[in-house]
């Protein structure tokens, strides 16, 4: 029989060995990470994991570990205790590993044969100590190493490389530093006797790649007081935005979307923050240009009162020119229906990128002495007028064009349908409402530029006021 380790419900539970031939011996059992288990500890998984039916508490029935200690034998379990362990992984090491040198370091004889010393010492003691004085004296030694820098790296590849990046500072609490490697200043402890409950730890998990705690790689302590894996947001910041068109909210916080800053971060915040800037001074001129500078959503009482920039961002889309690699206007973002046969792959994922360029990298002929190709206006593709709408960084269309635009274009790759039936030709200049010699209808053409075009207007407007204004004073 055996009886439940829990203090408070002390039931007895029959044992029935197992038999040889009992067909739960050729089941495949696995460990905490996906690993499956060995002869050894399978057997003892079999035999001595037990699960109290009063209170669900699951047990070593030989040790009375709680919870079962899978993967490991009951000796194996108790030397993990005082077995020395990897820095990131918490890994047990050999007991043969020395402390971790970076590379090029250089131990002298002395040091050498002071280790060796303090290493025979401390297999003597272990040897005469209980189990409980052992896990006290393993504390004390992981505590006197760490306060010394010092630490062990297991064999595993992704250690090694997780250490390139790690710092090697010990914090004032005699900790060594979970921080990034020549940061300027260091991250603060994540071992929880240093922290207050509520407090983040080393033992949360990262936000982003929500696999691994934060104590097993090097941790970024962001202005907002969040932390991430460095190389979670390495990896953020070099993915991009997950849509077509140029987002920025892949460099904010995800936890409480502040922009992110650090400096160890700035090799690639630098370029993304002033491309930043010059699409908002884009998104802004566009307000101006289409008049909407006094919308509704500006309004005090409203979500984007006080903030043009971000109104700006949420309402125009912009986009990278795959070839000049400059950010260039593609329309409103209610106007990117997005590719109905994209499947997310990487293969897709280039070709529209391929596809995305700028009005001077597409190959028409239009730019602006003063303003370049920024504000170009066009003609709708599809008819004899003005395009109100630009669709996916590709297509223009006036409004009753865009209404049937499904009719008229083909999304994948925003080419002309011929043979649609609702393209009509154009009956020549001098009847053509825009009054000017254009390609047929079903290609794009650029007519001028919209910068130009409304400072010229402003510039009537003006002219009338103040005409007014006198016609009155006199």
């Amino acid at each position: 029989y055996v009886q439940c380790p829990n203090k408070l419900c002390q039931f007895v539970i029959e044992r029935i060995p197992l038999s040889k031939n009992d067909p739960r011996r050729s089941q495949k059992v696995l460990d905490d990470k996906g690993k499956p288990l060995s002869p050894d500890a399978l057997d003892h998984y079999l035999n001595h994991r037990f699960r109290c039916r009063h209170c669900d508490t699951i047990f070593c029935a030989q040790c009375k570990a709680t919870p079962y200690h899978l993967g490991k034998t009951c000796r194996q379990y108790m030397q993990s205790f005082y077995s020395k362990k990897c820095r990131f992984c918490k890994e047990d090491v050999p007991d043969i590993t020395q402390p971790y040198q970076p590379e090029g370091f250089k131990q002298s004889w002395l040091d050498k044969w002071r280790h060796k010393r303090a290493e025979a010492k401390r297999k003597k003691q272990e040897r005469d100590l209980t189990q409980s004085k052992m896990i006290k004296l393993v504390a004390e030694r992981e505590a006197q190493m760490e306060a010394a820098g010092e630490f062990y790296l297991c064999k595993d590849e992704e250690c090694h490389e997780k250490v390139k990046s790690a710092c090697m500072h010990v914090l004032p609490c005699n900790h060594l530093c979970p921080g990034v490697k020549d940061e300027p200043y260091h991250c603060r402890c994540l071992r929880d006797e240093c922290n207050e409950d509520g407090d983040i730890c080393g033992d949360d998990f990262c936000n982003i790649c929500w696999i691994e705690p934060l104590n097993a790689a090097p941790v970024v302590d962001l202005p907002c007081g969040h932390m991430f894996h460095y190389q979670c947001l390495v990896d953020k910041l070099k993915e991009g935005p997950t849509t077509d068109f140029l987002s920025y909210k892949f460099a904010d916080c995800p936890l409480c979307k502040k922009e992110i800053d650090h400096p160890t971060l700035d090799f690639l915040l630098s370029p993304i923050r002033q491309q930043q800037q010059q699409v908002i001074k884009l998104a802004r001129r566009r307000l101006q240009i289409e008049g909407m500078e006094d919308d509704e959503d500006l309004q005090e009482g409203h979500y984007y009162h006080n903030d043009p920039d971000g109104y700006a961002l949420h309402v125009f889309a912009f986009y990278e020119c795959f070839q000049c690699k400059k950010p260039y206007f593609g329309g409103k973002r209610e106007c990117d229906p997005g590719n109905p046969d994209d499947d997310g792959s990487d293969e897709n994922k280039q070709k529209k990128k391929e596809l995305q360029r700028c009005a001077a990298c597409s190959g028409l002929n239009a730019t602006c002495n003063i303003h370049g190709t920024d504000f170009i206006e066009f003609k709708c593709r599809f008819c004899c007028s003005l395009a109100t709408f630009f669709c996916g960084g590709k297509c223009h269309y006036c409004t009753p064009c865009h209404d049937i635009a499904g009719t008229l274009t083909n999304f994948s790759d925003w080419s002309t349908k011929w043979d649609c039936g609702k393209i009509n030709d154009c009956e020549g200049w001098e009847k053509c409402p825009l009054h000017v010699e254009h390609p047929k209808n079903g290609e794009e053409f650029a007519l001028g530029c919209a910068a130009c075009r409304a400072d010229h207007e402003k510039e009537i407007e003006e002219r009338k006021k103040k005409k007014k204004e006198n016609n009155n004073n006199n």
